[in-house]
């Protein structure tokens, strides 16, 4: 599979939504978010919800390319660091593939680990290869399947 490539199950049907583009250079299995205007932009590390991954489908209308956005359902995208079986996912800071988000919060939550939850854009599922009931830890820039949106977008 290629990043971007969506992974046909029986549940849940992929929901992609065509958008076009703003600033900044995105390419298959990045994680994406939307600008004021709506428009798909490349997500960092502080972009908050809603979050998808862009696939590699395009449409091309006029002189517009309407990028296809994975908002739920199973895609490969690519492992920027460890990412352990079923830990949600966010944008790495740079690069734009995938890390495990810090889920701990104190007894007094700060603005950042509140606003982290907000950061996620879906599910660990396994890598690449991986037995479908025996999934491993993913590695940096191994090909990953994702759960995109997993009750979060």
């Amino acid at each position: 599979m290629a990043m971007g490539d969506i992974v046909h199950t029986a549940a849940p049907t992929p929901e992609i939504i065509y958008i076009a583009k703003g600033t900044g250079t995105i390419a298959a299995g990045n994680v994406v978010a939307f600008d004021s205007n709506g428009l798909v932009i490349p997500a960092t590390a502080a972009t908050l919800a809603p979050h998808g991954i862009l696939t590699s489908l395009t449409h091309v209308v006029g002189a517009t390319t309407y990028y296809g956005v994975c908002m739920r359902g199973y895609i490969v995208a690519n492992a920027g660091d460890a990412i352990k079986p079923n830990k949600l996912v966010k944008a790495e800071a740079t690069t734009l593939d995938v890390v495990e988000v810090s889920t701990t919060v104190s007894t007094t939550p700060t603005q950042a680990q509140i606003q982290e939850i907000w950061k996620v854009v879906g599910r660990y599922v396994r890598k690449e290869g991986d037995n479908q009931y025996a999934p491993s830890v993913a590695a940096d820039g191994n090909n990953v399947i994702i759960s995109v949106g997993a009750g979060w977008n």
